[in-house]
């Protein structure tokens, strides 16, 4: 049964929006399970054994970890290899697969125009050696306990036109997605690529950490219509990634509950975080630089919701117009909102050195 909490709207001032807030009850989730924090200092180590963020609750993330390890050098290899984890897992739900990816996955030694994990779960996706998916990308389906790391991912068009498109037409829980770089180019029509990763309707329980999103117009989508279902309270995290020279979507947020934090972005010409329908997010000790727009509210019927603390804002610069509110301060609040998990913080000062050092495919023996 959906039960749907009454909201109280009144317009902006000076905006063609509503803000609609609900009781406050219904503005902070009810209480998550804590696991056990396999957080260590951010200082101390990048590559982490476990994940941070909601992929660390609902039981936490593994992937295929202690189970069988396949290394793959083609695309055909690499689809025989999931389409063997997937016929087992039906069999045995307990069944476990780390697939190794070393060499260029393309479109000519691939027989599908992506690779799909549908309906399957216990299953990592690892760059060993040289892993690249050049032209092809991932969408997860249906599917749970799913990790993507240490893979270069670029310029998708085929499939779903995402480098990794997180579909929860079945839902999708615990994803984490960790040390990749994803990457396009500018020099196109902004509607020539998609998203670099993307996630829609009953997607949950994800962590993006330490990866490069570079050369994009279309960032990081996480909901894609106005009009999803009330089901889609989706929660992610966003930790110590770069993004960097790209137009938009750093994230696109609509619905559900985010967290934000120990960013760094750099050169981001249109607009940075955008949440919207009555997306909460909490944004804190992220650093924007050279930047236009950093965290809106634009171009839906209905805003979103921040609350920015102790992020840092270097040359950069705010425009607001009739469908688009903007922060005009890194560290501005329409709502109070605390995520339900521990995590430990990087001072602000040091996030462009660790992120610089430490984030995207290659940087940890894993």
């Amino acid at each position: 049964m959906n039960i749907t909490t009454p909201r109280r709207c009144t317009p902006l001032p000076g905006f063609a929006l509503l803000l609609c807030l609900a009781p406050a009850h219904a503005l902070n989730p009810g209480p998550s399970p804590t696991p056990p924090d396999p957080v260590p200092p951010p200082g101390d180590s990048a590559c982490l054994s476990a994940p941070i963020g909601f992929a660390a609750q609902n039981g936490g993330t593994t992937g295929g970890a202690g189970g069988s390890v396949v290394t793959v050098r083609t695309g055909h290899e690499l689809n025989s290899a999931l389409a063997a984890h997937q016929s087992s897992w039906k069999s045995n739900n307990g069944h476990r697969t780390v697939i190794r990816i070393d060499g260029t996955i393309n479109a000519g030694n691939s027989p599908v125009s992506r690779f799909d994990i549908k309906d399957t779960g216990n299953l990592s996706l690892i760059g060993s050696g040289r892993g690249v998916l050049d032209g092809r990308g991932i969408l997860i389906r249906g599917s749970s306990n799913i990790i993507v790391r240490n893979l270069t991912i670029r310029y998708v068009r085929d499939g779903s036109g995402d480098g990794i498109d997180i579909d929860g037409t079945r839902p999708v829980r615990n994803v984490w997605i960790d040390h990749n770089t994803f990457h396009n180019r500018l020099n196109v029509d902004k509607d020539y690529y998609d998203g670099l990763v993307d996630g829609k309707l009953d997607t949950s329980y994800v962590t993006l950490s330490y990866n490069i999103f570079r050369d994009s117009h279309k960032t990081s989508l996480w909901g894609h219509s106005d009009n999803e279902s009330g089901s889609a309270d989706r929660r992610i995290t966003f930790a110590f990634n770069k993004f960097s020279n790209i137009t938009s979507r750093a994230p696109l947020l609509r619905f559900g509950q985010t967290h934000i934090y120990n960013n760094y972005y750099n050169q981001v010409s249109d607009t940075g975080i955008n949440t919207r329908m009555g997306n909460r997010v909490r944004i804190e000790n992220n650093l924007f630089e050279n930047s236009k727009n950093p965290i809106v509210s634009c171009y839906s019927r209905q805003l979103g919701f921040w609350d920015a603390r102790n992020n840092q804002m270097d040359n950069v610069r705010w425009e607001g117009a009739s469908d688009c509110a903007v922060a005009n301060s890194g560290n501005t609040a329409t709502i109070t909102y605390n995520p339900p998990y521990s995590y430990q913080l990087l001072p602000v000062e040091q996030v462009k050195a660790h992120v610089t050092a430490n984030a995207g495919a290659g940087r940890c023996a894993l």
